[in-house]
């Protein structure tokens, strides 16, 4: 499960049937750019039961529009999984851009961090493109072409790639109508569509090492805290969805960025990993950040400003109606409905977010937001591990 992000990231950087890999990107240079990655959510009524599909796409000029089609569909299929040297220099390209990538969103990584036990889906974010994917490249960038760790890497894109092509399948094209005329009819003759709605799967989640605590060569911290939340359609949701728009800008702004020095916090309600988190970005603090984080919740208790509920509620719905290009849009309506998302779901979940009441959010403050049940997580640096320390967080190295 580990490697599947490292099988996304490479089926475009490696050989395809009799080609190397430098034939091939001379070759696809001409026609369009192409990429692949794996997207899983929680299914919309079980926060343990995830929803996956890998994605591959293809993209360019109308006139090369059967070339895209081909390359797009064959991609997979013809990938080649021999070319050891090839593997090495790409996991090598892997270790360095997550390194240099830590301080950048080194916030997500410490919510990762502290989410990891609290559901699948945030355990797979961990795993995925969370210090644990960190860990993994740089423990395989550290063997050798022949340790069996690194030589079964083939054999296991080999795996995978074998579920994948067995697989149902759907096919989104978009475009002008006049370069889409028979281009469905094209990918039905390449690759019928395989009939069955499910991309259901149950993960097994093996942590790579587990720690709630990463020492970097950074002089900042981004700080976490995690809790675990419902499936998204329980009618909570949109309460919680509001509540960290309220605390976010009512509270946490003020005390972390503009008197804690902090460049940014936020607090909010994640759908696909179903957890609530705090976080603080590029922080110079440490324990007060994360005592900042339950003083929120003490502050809302005495808080019930009118106008702050409604600005909450408008900067919820603002996040939800964000504009898109009609290619975006189109993209938008097709994962939704694979994930159960659509149109009428989405509706009713910004009605909801309309409706929500103060007694809404503290209800669903006190049922959710226990500080005694919240995980933390940190990113941090040798000279505040110490202190992090002192309140249980287990630290390894990035």
């Amino acid at each position: 499960m580990r490697a599947l992000p490292l099988l996304c990231e490479y089926l475009t950087e490696l050989g395809h049937g009799d080609e190397d890999y430098m034939a091939v990107q001379s070759r696809r240079a001409l026609t369009g750019s192409y990429g692949t990655h794996a997207l899983a959510r929680a299914r919309i009524d079980n926060k343990d039961s995830m929803l996956g599909w890998l994605i591959i796409a293809g993209k360019g000029l109308a006139r090369k529009r059967d070339d895209i089609i081909d390359e797009t569909l064959d991609l997979l299929h013809g990938a080649r999984f021999d070319e050891h040297d090839r593997l090495r220099e790409l996991i090598a390209q892997s270790r360095a851009e997550a390194e240099q990538s830590i301080t950048d969103h080194g916030h997500h990584l410490a919510i990762c961090a502290a989410a990891r036990t609290l559901s699948v889906g945030a355990a797979l974010d961990d795993l995925w493109d969370g210090p644990g994917a960190i860990r993994y490249v740089q423990y395989l960038a550290d063997l050798k072409v022949t340790d069996a760790e690194f030589t079964s890497l083939f054999p296991l894109f080999e795996s995978m790639r074998a579920k994948f092509l067995a697989a149902p399948r759907r096919i989104l094209l978009i475009g002008e109508d006049q370069a889409l005329a028979d281009a469905t009819a094209l990918c039905e003759a390449t690759m019928p569509t395989r009939a069955g709605t499910s991309g259901d799967f149950l993960p097994k989640i093996v942590p790579f090492e587990v720690r709630n605590g990463w020492s970097t060569s950074s002089l900042i911290n981004f700080c976490a805290k995690a809790y675990p939340g419902p499936a998204e359609n329980s009618p909570d949701v949109p309460a919680l969805a509001v509540l960290g728009r309220y605390l976010q800008d009512g509270f946490l702004h003020g005390e972390i960025r503009e008197k804690g020095g902090a460049y940014g916090s936020g607090a909010g309600f994640d759908p696909d990993a179903c957890v609530f988190r705090f976080f603080s970005y590029r922080d110079p603090r440490a324990l007060a950040t994360l005592s900042d984080f339950d003083a929120a919740l003490d502050w809302f208790v005495g808080d019930r400003d009118p106008r702050r509920l409604e600005e909450s509620i408008l900067g919820t719905i603002r996040a939800l109606d964000q504009p898109r290009s009609p290619s975006g849009e189109a993209e938008r309506a097709f994962f939704n409905a694979l994930y159960g998302r659509d149109d009428v779901f989405r509706a009713a979940f910004r009605d909801q977010v309309l409706a929500v009441s103060h007694e809404a959010l503290e209800r669903v403050a006190t049922e959710y937001l226990d500080p005694g049940t919240g995980c933390l997580g940190v990113i941090s640096n040798p000279a505040s591990q110490a202190e992090f320390e002192q309140v249980g967080l287990q630290f390894g190295k990035l």
